[in-house]
């Protein structure tokens, strides 16, 4: 015989069972299985989180030895060990959630014959449920009117969370549960009819009004033109394969940190946030543990999902995720292309799953067509792999003829991927095209497969600056010089009305920070044209001040000087 207790496995069940109980025995022809005796075993009331005694009694026809196991009801179950039948069998339980619980009891002897179940009473739990926050409160999806609030608990429970503008917290919002994969428990609260550019104090509460976090507080987006800064990222999807034992999750936790510190409103990324999305144990470590603790308990982030994300809307990554393609027709919070607008600047994210479909159906020209897009200051699409590559492929040639056209047509200033795990820039037809697939482990190794004429940052062009991994263990070594766009990093992009500065901040492996290793300026001083139509004219934008790039050694020597 062999029980599988389910509720608690990963997906990837083989090799996270919960519960594996295997009896054995040679069960004699003229053996009786033992007897259970149906009688109260203990309280039949009780609050949840207190510890309750069961004393069960059974009978054996042949007076063998026996083992108990009992089912509490909430999907838990209890071994004895082996004792004589004449003996009483004490078992101890507690109940973490409310509700009548039917208790069962079953019994096996020492030759292998086993009873049925037997229920032997019920027992009537009442009190808060008893959950432990696994993951703090994060944020998610936030617009001028609304925000998404997310958080996992260990168990099942109904939250809410409570939220006002200021230390009241007077009006609440219940949040949805679903079963992460992992035997753990993802919430979400959509709040809107928010006001704009407004700061709001938040907290996880049950819905009885127990808090489970502390208080804490987000942003609305503005809804007029205002100064801003944004990260970007791609590929922190697992650990830095040894550049930085101490800890395998360095610099992707520094660089979080970095993006905080730096006042970012919010992050952008171009996928692959766990090796496996479709696993638990990666989304814990590689997703929620990082990415979601060191930078969405401040601000929220969006994601064009890569390769590495999983393709079932169900995965836990997807779960644990909520995005603007909760309000596309036919897909989810965590699954699907979306869009958003941020102070008057239009970004598109495209999920790697339906990248062809929403590219070559229209779709994707009448999201870059639409009044929000064609009037924004700057427009950015992100999405994971690259139209041009340098190192390891040379891009996607789906990409350069489905989707170059469509951001050359539509102004586009910044096609955001990643992929290839090192940092390439450059720009063709006023597009600028930035790989940030510095996120964790890097590249090394991998061959320069093409040299396209417009990257001329990173790939088969060496950044100028070092980087350190360990030379031994816990031991930093010496900075080398970057080969390539080899280097850990994430792009700082910041917006002072028609002005853009993209910024490429390099890490070392063990999370210390290098600094500006690459630098692009894009000036939009014309500003928005309107026709007839009142849209602008792509042409005339087109048309507006040369970008500044390569511009670092000189301003090194700027900054540096005495």
């Amino acid at each position: 015989m062999i029980e599988f207790a389910y509720l608690k496995a990963d997906n990837n069940w083989w090799w996270a069972i919960d519960n594996l109980v295997v009896s054995c025995g040679k069960n004699k022809p003229s053996n009786s299985a033992p007897k259970i005796t149906a009688q109260p075993a203990g309280p039949s009331s009780g609050k949840t989180g207190d510890s309750y005694n069961f004393v069960f009694k059974v009978s054996d026809p042949e007076n063998d030895s026996v083992q108990i196991s009992s089912d509490w009801g909430d999907g838990s179950y209890s071994t004895s060990e082996f004792d004589s039948a004449k003996n009483a069998f004490a078992l101890n339980h507690i109940w973490k959630r409310p509700g009548a619980y039917p208790i069962k009891l079953r019994a096996v002897d020492k030759n292998g014959s086993i009873s049925e179940w037997v229920t032997v009473q019920s027992i009537k739990v009442t009190g808060e449920p008893i959950i432990k926050i696994v993951t703090p409160p994060y944020l998610q999806n936030a617009s001028t009117d609304r925000i998404v609030i997310m958080t996992e608990s260990s168990d099942l429970a109904d939250l809410m969370v409570a939220y006002s503008k200021g230390d009241s917290l007077d009006k609440t919002v219940p949040m949805v549960s679903v079963h992460s994969g992992g035997g753990t428990y993802f919430h979400r609260a959509l709040i809107s009819g928010l006001e704009p550019g407004t700061h709001y104090h938040y907290q996880i509460r049950s819905i009885k009004g127990t808090p489970h976090s502390k208080v804490s507080h987000f942003d609305t987006a503005p809804d007029s033109e205002v100064d801003f800064k944004f990260s970007v990222w791609s590929d922190s999807q697992g650990h830095n394969r040894g550049a930085w034992s101490a800890n395998p999750l360095e610099p992707t936790i520094s660089m979080m940190k970095h993006m905080v510190n730096s006042g970012v409103a919010f992050g952008l990324t171009s996928g692959d946030l766990a090796e496996d999305g479709a696993s638990y144990h990666d989304t814990r470590k590689f997703y929620l543990d990082r990415v979601a603790y060191y930078l969405g308990t401040s601000v929220p982030w969006y994601a064009a999902w890569g390769n590495h994300d999983a393709s079932d809307p169900r995965a836990p990554l997807r779960l644990a995720s909520d995005m603007p393609s909760r309000f596309r027709p036919g897909y989810s919070p965590g699954h699907g292309s979306f869009t958003f607008t941020y102070s008057n600047c239009f970004y598109v994210c495209i999920d790697h799953v339906s990248q062809n479909v929403d590219i070559s159906s229209g779709w994707l020209e009448k999201q870059l067509s639409s009044p929000k897009a064609v009037n924004a200051r700057f427009r950015f699409v992100a999405i994971h792999v690259p139209p041009f590559c340098e190192r390891w492929i040379d891009g996607s040639a789906f990409l350069r003829n489905e989707l170059v056209p469509l951001l050359e047509k539509y102004n586009v200033n910044f096609c955001f991927s990643g992929h290839t795990h090192e940092y390439e820039r450059g720009k063709l037809n006023h597009v600028h095209y930035v790989l940030s697939g510095g996120g964790a482990w890097l590249d090394h190794g991998e061959p320069i497969i093409r040299d396209w004429e417009h990257m001329i940052v990173g790939g088969a062009h060496d950044v100028k600056g070092g980087w350190a991994k360990e030379s031994s263990p816990g031991v930093l070594g010496k900075p080398k010089p970057i080969i390539g766009g080899l280097f850990n990093q994430y792009s700082l992009v910041t917006i002072k009305d028609k002005n853009l500065l993209l910024e490429s901040i390099g890490f070392n492996a063990d999370g210390s920070e290098i600094g500006v290793l690459d630098r692009v300026e894009v000036h939009n001083k014309i500003g928005p044209y309107k026709d007839n139509n009142g849209l602008n004219d792509l042409k005339r934008a087109n048309e507006s001040e040369p970008d500044k790039t390569d511009c670092l050694d000189d301003f090194n020597k700027e900054t540096n000087k005495p």
